[in-house]
């Protein structure tokens, strides 16, 4: 019996249903199941939009009104419905822990949430469209940005993971080296053994801040109206005019701490790459040990030896 994970998508703010359907364009959703010894996961399914619902693993939500002739309505919602296959004797506690890639089109989007024991479902069939919106129980919820949100190929990007675990080293030396290759660039770049703490800090700010993949937050109506004394004494401008400042402030002071947070991360790679250059050099290496560490009579004047290994 096929089984499946049910992801739910919505926008990141509300949406006409008729414009939602341009964020699903060219959208495809990956499923990475994580175990204790492959942390980036072994990819188990994935699900794709297509226009055509009959081939289509993301279905927008939608109900038609009976009329002459019908109208169809789209709702800005969508389920997606990802086919599970696990090898055999895939390794896992009690269900899948899913890392969603996300791709739209020749973007790839940001997601850093892993979940983790989720729910899947069987059926003997795959669901027709208009099943999908009452799939369930649901796996994961997933918010869909604006289309021409999402990261270009190429483009350097290192998000941290949302448990506070450390990133992989080599996510981190690969997108260090990615920047230093633009800024400052191939003529002169940086020895990445060698970098200060400024620069690390400079590394991961470029890192972070990445307005394409994560932009600005737009306010709910024009600055002329929030700001100007004549507009916004209303409660209702008074309002969005405080979130949208609430907002402004949170997007930079999250910006901030996820960027110092990176630059220790940073600065950590660089000193064991010089550290792994220093001990590939070495010509020779000493050993410092006790001796007789369990004889404690006190009559021993030779406390410990070092023994000295040349190539």
């Amino acid at each position: 019996m096929p089984n499946f994970i049910i992801i739910r998508i919505h926008p990141t703010e509300p949406t006409p249903g008729d414009d939602f359907t341009a964020y699903l364009s060219g959208l495809t959703l990956i499923a990475n199941d994580l175990s204790f010894d492959q942390q980036e996961g072994l990819e188990i399914g994935r699900a794709s939009y297509n226009p055509d619902r009959n081939l289509s693993r993301i279905i927008q939500h939608f109900r038609v009104i009976a009329g002459v002739p019908p109208v169809e309505e789209r709702y800005p919602a969508a389920t997606a419905v990802i086919e599970v296959n696990e090898p055999p004797g895939w390794p896992e506690h009690r269900s899948s822990d899913i890392k969603l890639r996300i791709e739209r089109g020749s973007q790839e989007l940001r997601d850093q949430n892993l979940h983790y024991n989720i729910t899947i479902i069987s059926r003997d069939t795959l669901p027709a469209p208009t099943e999908y919106d009452e799939l369930g129980p649901v796996g994961a919820y997933l918010a869909l940005p604006p289309p021409g949100v999402g990261l270009d190929p190429g483009d350097p990007d290192l998000g941290l993971p949302a448990d506070g675990s450390p990133p992989s080293f080599d996510e981190v030396r690969n997108a260090v080296t990615k920047v230093l290759l633009r800024d400052p660039g191939p003529g002169d770049p940086p020895d990445i053994t060698q970098l200060t703490p400024a620069q690390c800090r400079h590394i991961a700010y470029e890192l972070v801040y990445n307005q394409q993949a994560d932009p600005l937050p737009v306010p709910a109506r024009p600055l002329e109206d929030l700001y100007d004394p004549a507009k916004s004494g209303d409660l209702i401008s008074m309002s969005d005019r405080e979130r949208f400042e609430a907002e402004v402030s949170g997007y930079y002071a999250t910006h901030n701490a996820e960027s110092e947070r990176l630059a220790r991360y940073i600065f950590a790679m660089s000193a064991a790459l010089f550290c792994e250059a220093k001990s590939q050099a070495a010509e020779r290496v000493s050993f410092r040990f006790p001796i007789h560490p369990g004889d404690d009579d006190g009559e021993s004047r030779i406390r410990e030896a070092e023994v000295i290994l040349t190539e």
